[in-house]
């Protein structure tokens, strides 16, 4: 198998250092507002680590909502392209793939 040449840097803060966001050729952001992030929240966090409602809800109001909008949120500036997270996969990526000049219709 010959490597691609792609390299898919993900992560909170993957916008935030500028030394990172030179060595990248396209920068994305995926957006979703905070009810959409809170309900994903907790439904991973309940079922994944049995949380309590009540306890994921603090948290997020506490601490994950303002830490987001203190320092991930500003990064949005920097996206090339900015994805809507309640979107569909297929058509996030469609996006993604028309923006760099691939048709998403070709087989392979």
């Amino acid at each position: 198998m010959t490597p691609g040449g792609v390299i898919v840097v993900d992560g909170l803060y993957s916008l935030y250092w500028e030394r990172v966001r030179e060595l990248l050729d396209l920068q994305l952001f995926v957006d979703a507002d905070h009810e959409t992030c809170l309900a994903r929240r907790i439904a991973r966090d309940v079922r994944e680590r049995g949380r309590s409602e009540a306890s994921v809800r603090e948290q997020y109001e506490q601490t994950v909502r303002p830490m987001c909008e203190r320092y991930i949120r500003p990064t949005l500036r920097f996206a090339d392209l900015v994805l809507r997270g309640e979107a569909p996969v297929d058509r996030n990526l469609a996006t993604v793939l028309e923006h760099v000049g691939i048709d998403s219709c070709r087989k392979k």
